[in-house]
């Protein structure tokens, strides 16, 4: 009993260092381990010591002694010294499980248990630009209150094995001086990851401007504008837009 209260203090003065100053020497966490693992032990050790040498007067003897002198049978005795022994064994261990679990190495062992079974979902690491949906309904919903073209659309394309594999694309455009410059994309890959893919702040070409008009036919593109802002229907934005790349100027001015 005296062993298993050393090793409780001892853990428990480990476990308030560790967390009062966010350090403690590795050396003596050893030492703690194999002092409850003597704890443990010990009723064994002391019992195991009593037979090899003989010590019929020792303490795990003293109940059946007890009750031989008291004329009943030493078996009893014998159950009561096995049942005590048990039992310290019992709880001594639970302690030490305790400090081996949760406090040894500041978790080490709870640590490398949870990453040898744990699933996929408890190492998630999300990938470089990958945004939440709660934030991409909050862009898009702070688009649509300024002067924007939101456009989503579905792709079918290859992944890195070869297979083809459904995305769905949202790409924001601003609009600026009635033309449309790139602003925002989002990917929702085929594993359910939305990702920003970086935009250069450029006005959209005449390829992407052909793909644009016809989403907007489609359904798929819509002009959203300040409440205060003068509508431009999505086609008339497309031609100032196109006619700007082509000639390096507005419409309507030299």
């Amino acid at each position: 009993m005296a062993n298993l209260i050393v090793f409780i203090l001892a853990a428990s003065s480990s476990w308030c260092i560790r967390r009062s100053l966010r350090s403690y020497p590795k050396y003596f966490y050893k030492v703690i381990a194999w002092t409850g693992v003597y704890a443990t032990l010990d009723p064994w050790f002391v019992l195991l010591l009593d037979c090899i040498t003989q010590h019929w007067t020792g303490d795990y003897f003293q109940f059946y002694i007890w009750f031989e002198k008291q004329g009943d049978s030493g078996i009893v005795g014998i159950y009561l010294t096995f049942f005590m022994i048990i039992t310290c064994t019992i709880v001594t261990g639970y302690f030490f499980y305790r400090f081996m679990v949760g406090v040894y190495m500041n978790g080490r062992i709870l640590d490398l248990y949870r990453r040898l079974s744990g699933n996929y979902k408890t190492f998630f690491i999300p990938m470089d630009h990958e945004v939440s949906l709660k934030y991409l309904q909050w862009i898009i919903m702070r688009a649509k209150k300024q002067n924007c073209v939101v456009m989503s659309e579905k792709r079918n394309i290859k992944d890195k094995f070869g297979m083809y594999q459904d995305i769905y694309l949202i790409q924001i455009f601003k609009i600026q001086k009635n033309m449309l410059k790139m602003n925002r994309l989002f990917f929702k890959d085929f594993d359910g990851s939305i990702i920003e893919v970086p935009q250069k702040k450029i006005f959209v070409k005449t390829k992407e401007l052909k793909h644009v008009k016809k989403m907007g036919l489609h359904g798929g593109a819509s002009v959203y504008n300040k409440p205060d802002a003068e509508f431009v229907p999505l086609n008339q934005l497309c031609k100032n837009t196109n006619y700007y790349i082509r000639n390096n100027r507005e419409i309507g001015t030299l």
